[in-house]
C-alpha cells in the first residue's frame, strides 16, 4: 500500500485490525513530526494517550491538524495517510473508557509498560511528575 494523503477522507476503516498508527502533528512553521503510537477505536474517531509533557502534546495545543497511517512498531508505514482533527480530552468518563479499551486491545504489553512507568516512577522526579494526556482523534470533515 502506498502513503497517498486522502484529504477526503472521512474514516478510519483502514486502520481497522492495526495495532500502531504514525500519528504526525505539526510544528509552528509546519513541519510534521511523526510517531508511531498505540490507540482504540472511540465514537467514530480514534483515541490514544501519551505523556503530558510530550511534543505532540504541546504541537496539539497549537493545531489541531494531523495526519496518521498504519504502521509497524518502528514506525514504518505500512498503508494509506489519513486526515484528522486531534483534541485533548479532560472528560474523566470518556479517559476511563479509553484506559479500558487500551488494557483489552494490548493486553500483556500495557500491563507491562504501566508496571515499568510506575517503577520508574520510584527513581525519576520527571517520571512521578508527568501525567498522561488522552488524545481523540476525528476524520476530516467532522
Amino acid at each position: 500500500m502506498g502513503a497517498d494523503t486522502q484529504p477526503g477522507t472521512r474514516s478510519f476503516a483502514a486502520l481497522e485490525g492495526e495495532r500502531y498508527i504514525n500519528l504526525t502533528t505539526f510544528r509552528r512553521d509546519g513541519t510534521g513530526v511523526a510517531t508511531p503510537v498505540w490507540f482504540v477505536e472511540h465514537h467514530g474517531g480514534l483515541a490514544l494517550y501519551t505523556a503530558a509533557t510530550a511534543g505532540k502534546v504541546k504541537r496539539l495545543r497549537h493545531t489541531a491538524h494531523v495526519t496518521l497511517a498504519p504502521c509497524t512498531v518502528r514506525g514504518a508505514v505500512t498503508g494509506p495517510t489519513l486526515v484528522g482533527n486531534a483534541r485533548l480530552l479532560e472528560d474523566a468518563a470518556e479517559i476511563v473508557a479509553i484506559r479500558a479499551a487500551l488494557l483489552k486491545k494490548y493486553g500483556f504489553q500495557r500491563r507491562a509498560l504501566l508496571a515499568i512507568e510506575t517503577i520508574s516512577g520510584i527513581f525519576s522526579r520527571r517520571a512521578r511528575l508527568a501525567q498522561d494526556a488522552y488524545i481523540t482523534i476525528t476524520p476530516l470533515g467532522f
